[in-house]
């Protein structure tokens, strides 16, 4: 199953979000292979901006720290 994070830039004028990002962890499997994803996506002033990362599935638990602070680390300014 998916995972999800919601965050909140700072504000825009008239106290409206700036910017609301979310991060969200799935996995694809293929009958061939497996690989594990982390995306980050950024709404800001009617845009979508969007991150996504992969790695195979059986390096999951060596490269989620690294990947979970790529995805954390993504701001649109």
């Amino acid at each position: 199953g998916a995972r999800r994070r919601r965050r909140r830039g700072g504000r825009g004028g008239g106290g409206a979000p700036a910017a609301i990002y979310y991060e969200i962890e799935y996995e694809v499997v293929t009958p061939t292979w497996r690989r594990r994803n982390v995306s980050a996506v950024c709404i800001k002033h009617g845009r979508l901006y969007t991150l996504n990362i992969q790695a195979p599935a059986e390096r999951w638990e060596e490269m989620a720290p690294l990947m979970r602070a790529v995805a954390a680390s993504f701001s649109v300014e």
